[in-house]
């Protein structure tokens, strides 16, 4: 009877613990915030290739909370923290954005998975609009006090045309020394030409045909060298979709996640 009591006190033990354990570590709740009046929406993509040495930390895994709130992993099938080359939400989600308050906001950085009393790695002020659609796109410049420069973009999505698609080409390759060139073998022209590191084009409108897919060549600019290719991609008509240029520009092996690469995700 007494080696009875002492094991149930020894439960009862443990299971305080825990409780008080998972209260402090408590997964962060899904924000739920449904589209409103009052919402802005964003995107997210790490494509920083060298963040842990920008924020001094082993920072290649971590979340974004805007106000204290977890914004990122939420949409099913989706990884619950940023890492290099993710996107969210993720692309084909009927949007390729989250709703969240408009108002001022402090973006943060956290490192770890979902525990409340994660270590911040990085924080900023943005003032978002209501109804106003922003990407954060993280590079290797994120510490800048310039949005144009952290890459935190007022993302100005123009009407599609039946019949199109819209595109816009994104060169985050900063450590890159010379502009890039996307040579489209469907349209058998050059679509965004000269694209130093660090600049975003506007979105343009070009012909969809679902039934016909483009390769993207990633070209040193005014010349043939290819430096990367996006193959038989299929654009679909009345969608937004971003180009984005990304990782270490000296490195070609594929086995090397973050070689330079180039991607395209749906924005609605």
């Amino acid at each position: 009877m007494k080696k009875t009591n002492i094991i149930s006190a020894l439960l009862l033990l443990a299971m305080s613990g825990g409780l008080f354990s998972c209260k402090r570590d408590m997964a962060l709740k899904d924000p739920g915030v449904a589209p409103g009046a009052n919402s802005a929406f964003i995107s997210l993509i790490d494509v920083s290739a060298n963040l842990d040495t920008v924020l001094q930390a082993n920072a290649d895994t971590f979340n974004v909370l805007f106000n204290g709130v977890k914004v990122n992993g939420f949409t099913a099938g989706t990884s619950p923290t940023m890492t290099f080359g993710s996107v969210y939400p993720a692309a084909g989600t009927f949007t390729g954005y989250a709703a969240i308050p408009a108002g001022p906001q402090q973006v943060q950085f956290v490192k770890g998975f979902n525990n409340l009393d994660s270590v911040t790695l990085a924080s900023f002020q943005e003032t978002l609009l209501p109804g106003q659609h922003y990407s954060l796109i993280v590079t290797d410049s994120i510490n800048s006090t310039r949005d144009s420069s952290r890459m935190f973009i007022k993302d100005s999505l123009i009407s599609v045309t039946p019949g199109f698609y819209n595109m816009r080409f994104i060169n985050t390759c900063w450590a890159d020394t010379g502009s890039v060139d996307i040579w489209s073998t469907r349209n058998n022209r050059t679509i965004f030409a000269n694209m130093k590191p660090g600049q975003i084009t506007g979105f343009s409108s070009f012909a969809s045909n679902w039934q016909l897919t483009d390769t993207l060549f990633v070209r040193r600019s005014g010349t043939l060298q290819g430096l990367d290719t996006l193959n038989t991609q299929t654009f679909y008509t009345l969608r937004s979709y971003t180009l984005v240029y990304k990782g270490h520009p000296l490195s070609n092996v594929k086995s090397d996640a973050k070689r330079r690469h180039i991607i395209a995700y749906v924005n609605n």
